[in-house]
C-alpha cells in the first residue's frame, strides 16, 4: 500500500491555508508467479502477489481531519498493477490473474470523520492498477487476465463521514486499471480481464456519508485503456524470446515482446496465440459524484450525480474559470458571467469568509463555493474640486473587483459620451461644464456608483487700488482713503496690509484712516481672494508728517568791521528739514544749514537776512 503523498496521518489534523500540488502515490505491483514443472497434468504456476492499493496522493487521514481555505490541484494516486501467473509447459492448471490495486482519493483519501471547508480541487487523479495476466499452459486453456482496479474520488474519498461546505470540485479524473491479458495456450488465450470502474470523477463514498452543502461539483472526467489490436497468428520459434522492460503484461509478437512487458519467459518450439496487444485510452463519461450522499442544500452538480433536490441542481454548467491567483493564500476558481452559483447559497449557514479570506456573504445571500464573488466595492471615490477657465481637471476612482469593470462617467445625471475609463478629464474646463459628476461601476455581479463630486470653474480675482488723496505724503490729522476695484467670481474677500502685515479688521473695498499721524507712515496693499485664486495689488506708499516751524528766530547784529557775524534758527516739524539763508532777500549760496556764518564782516555786508525753512510737508 502507498498513502499520503504529502501528509500521512493517523492523528487528529488540522490543514488550513495550504496548497497541494502533483504529490503522488504510487503503490507497489505485486510479484510475478513462477513457473510449474513441465509435467502433463501435475505441473502448476506459483500465482502472483496481490496489488497494493494507492490512497490519498496530497492528504490520507484514518482520524478526525480538518481542511479549511486549502487548494489540491494536479495530485495523482494509483494503485499497483497486478503481477502475471506463472507459465507450465505441459500442465493443465490455468488460474486467473491477480486484481490490480485500488487507486483512492487523488487529493483526499480519508478513513476518518473529515470536515472540508472552503477548499478547491482540481486535476487530481485517482487511477487503478492494471490486473495481471492470467496462467498459461502448454496443452489446455490459458487462464483469464485479472481485472483492472477502481478508481475512485479523483478530488476526495471518503470511507466514513466526511462533511463538505462551500468547496468547489471541478476536473479530476477517474480512471480504471486495463484487465489483465489472458495466459497463452495452443488451443487459445483466456479471457481480457475487465476494466477497473470508475467511481466518482470529483468525489466518492467507499462506505461513508458525504454531507454536502453549498458545494459545486463539475466536470468530471474519466479514462479507459482497451485493446485496439491484438495479432493472433500463430508463430514458432526455435529460440527463447527474452524480455526486460516495464508494467505492460507480456505478450508475444513475431519471436519478441513488445517494450513494457513485466515477466521473463523463455520457450522452445512452442506455438503462442494473441502474441502480440495494442491498447488506447478513451475518455468516457464519468459522474461528479459515487455512493451515499446527504443533500444539505445549496449544492450544484454539472450531471445528475449525486442525486440534488429542492435548492440544489443538477445538470447545470456552474461556469468556473480556471484555477489562478484571484488574492489569498491559495489559488482557487472564480465564478464566471451567468455562473447559476452566484447568490445562490444558503442564506444561513455558511463560514463567514470564503477561500481567500474575503467576506461572506457580499449580497443578502452567499455564492456557492469556495469563493464569494463581490459586486465593486469602491475604494477611493472622485473627489469635488474648483478649477480656474481654461485649466485641465481630473476626476479618478478606484474600485475592487476579481473581474474586470466597466466604468460610465454621469453629468448633472446624464451619461456622458465616451467617457468609460476609470479617469474622466476635462479639457480646457469653462463654466459650462460646472456641475455634478459621477460614476457608475459595474461588473457581472451588480454595480456601484459613486458620491458626487462637484467641479466649480471660475475667474480668479483681478484688481486695481486708489489712493485719497493722490499724494503720497499727507499731513497729520488729513484723512486717507484707499479703495480696491476688483473683478473675478464672487464672492471675494479683501484683507488690507501696512508693510506686508494684515492689518486687523480691515476687510472691506476701502481702508480708511480717519486721522493720519506719522505712526501711519509705510506701504499699503490689498489682497482680494475667491475660491479660484487670489490676486494683490501693487504698493501704495503713505508719508505722513508736520510742516516746519521757527521755534527760535535769528536776531539782528551790530559788528565791528573785520569782526564775525553768526545767525542762528531753531526749527521743528517732520525731517529731514531743509534751510536757505538769505540777504537782501536773496538767496545766499551755500547758505543751507541751520545756522549762517560771516567770518570777517565788511560795511557791504550790512543789510537784511533771513532764512527760509521747508520739508516735504510745507
Amino acid at each position: 500500500m502507498a498513502r499520503g503523498g504529502a501528509i500521512y496521518s493517523i492523528v487528529n489534523v488540522a490543514i488550513t491555508n495550504c496548497t497541494f500540488v502533483s504529490n503522488n502515490v504510487t503503490a507497489g505491483n505485486s510479484g510475478n508467479g513462477g513457473s510449474g514443472g513441465t509435467a502433463y497434468y501435475f505441473g502448476s504456476n506459483a500465482h502472483a502477489g496481490i496489488s497494493g492499493e494507492g490512497a490519498g496522493a496530497g492528504v490520507y487521514a484514518s482520524n478526525r481531519c480538518l481542511v479549511v481555505g486549502s487548494t489540491f490541484f494536479g495530485n495523482r494516486t494509483r494503485g499497483g498493477n497486478g503481477g502475471t501467473n506463472g507459465l507450465t509447459t505441459l500442465g493443465s492448471q490455468t488460474d486467473a490473474g491477480p486484481t490490480g490495486g485500488n487507486g483512492l482519493g487523488g487529493g483526499i483519501c480519508n478513513r476518518g470523520t473529515n470536515l472540508i471547508i472552503n477548499c478547491t480541487f482540481n486535476a487530481n487523479t485517482a487511477t487503478g492498477g492494471n490486473g495481471g495476466g492470467g496462467s498459461g499452459t502448454g496443452n489446455w486453456g490459458g487462464g483469464n487476465g485479472g481485472n483492472g482496479g477502481n478508481g475512485s474520488g479523483g478530488g476526495s474519498y471518503s470511507a466514513s463521514f466526511e462533511g463538505v461546505t462551500n468547496c468547489t470540485f471541478s476536473g479530476c479524473v477517474v480512471i480504471g486499471g486495463r484487465g489483465g491479458p489472458g495466459g497463452p495456450t495452443p488451443s487459445g488465450p483466456g479471457s481480457t480481464g475487465a476494466t477497473g470502474s470508475q467511481r466518482g470523477a470529483n468525489i466518492a463514498s467507499g462506505g461513508g456519508v458525504f454531507a454536502l452543502l453549498n458545494c459545486i461539483l463539475a466536470d468530471p472526467r474519466g479514462f479507459v485503456t482497451v485493446i485496439a489490436t491484438t495479432n493472433s497468428t500463430p508463430v514458432s520459434t526455435n529460440s527463447p524470446p527474452e524480455n526486460d522492460c516495464g508494467e505492460t503484461p507480456c505478450t508475444l509478437v513475431t519471436n519478441r515482446f513488445p517494450e513494457g512487458c513485466t515477466t521473463d519467459c523463455t520457450s522452445t518450439n512452442v506455438v503462442y496465440y494473441s502474441n502480440y496487444t495494442t491498447y488506447q485510452t478513451n475518455a468516457i463519461a464519468v459522474g461528479n459524484a459515487y455512493g451515499t450522499f446527504t443533500d444539505a442544500g445549496h449544492n450544484l452538480s454539472s450531471d445528475n450525480t449525486p442525486t440534488l433536490a429542492g435548492t440544489s441542481h443538477n445538470s447545470f454548467d456552474a461556469k468556473l474559470g480556471l484555477l489562478a491567483d484571484n488574492g489569498g493564500p491559495t489559488k482557487t476558481m472564480l465564478l464566471l458571467a451567468g455562473s447559476p452559483a452566484i447568490n445562490a447559497g444558503d442564506a444561513n449557514l455558511f463560514p463567514e469568509i470564503d477561500q481567500r479570506g474575503d467576506e461572506r456573504p457580499s449580497g443578502t445571500r452567499c455564492d456557492i463555493g469556495a469563493v464569494e464573488m463581490d459586486a465593486p466595492v469602491i475604494q477611493s471615490p472622485p473627489q469635488s474640486t474648483i478649477a480656474v477657465v481654461g485649466a485641465d481637471v481630473q476626476f479618478s476612482v478606484s474600485a475592487t473587483s476579481e473581474v474586470s469593470l466597466n466604468y460610465q462617467w454621469r453629468f448633472n445625471g446624464t451619461n456622458m459620451p465616451g467617457q468609460t475609463s476609470d479617469v474622466l478629464v476635462i479639457s480646457p474646463a469653462q463654466k459650462s461644464d460646472a456641475g455634478n459628476y459621477q460614476v457608475v461601476i459595474t461588473n457581472y455581479l451588480g454595480s456601484v456608483t459613486s458620491q458626487v463630486a462637484e467641479l466649480r470653474v471660475g475667474f480668479p480675482p483681478a484688481l486695481t487700488i486708489l489712493r485719497s488723496p493722490l499724494s503720497e505724503t499727507v499731513l497729520t490729522n488729513t484723512r486717507v482713503v484707499f479703495t480696491a476695484t476688483a473683478t473675478g467670481d464672487t464672492p471675494l474677500t479683501y484683507q488690507w496690509r501696512w508693510n506686508g502685515t494684515d492689518i486687523a479688521g480691515a476687510t472691506g473695498t476701502n481702508y480708511v484712516i480717519a486721522s493720519a499721524q506719522t505712526n501711519h507712515t509705510g506701504t499699503y496693499d490689498v489682497v482680494v481672494t475667491n475660491d479660484f485664486g487670489s490676486a494683490t495689488s501693487d504698493p501704495l506708499s503713505l508719508n505722513v508728517g508736520t510742516p516746519p516751524s521757527i521755534q527760535s528766530s535769528p536776531q539782528s547784529l551790530t559788528v565791528v568791521e573785520s569782526n564775525t557775524a553768526n545767525f542762528s534758527v531753531t526749527a521743528a516739524g517732520t525731517p529731514p528739514l531743509n534751510f536757505q539763508w538769505r540777504f537782501q532777500g536773496g538767496n545766499l549760496s551755500g547758505a543751507t544749514g541751520s545756522s549762517y556764518m560771516i567770518p570777517t564782516a565788511q560795511t557791504s555786508d550790512a543789510g537784511n537776512y533771513d532764512v527760509v525753512i521747508s520739508s516735504d510737508f510745507g
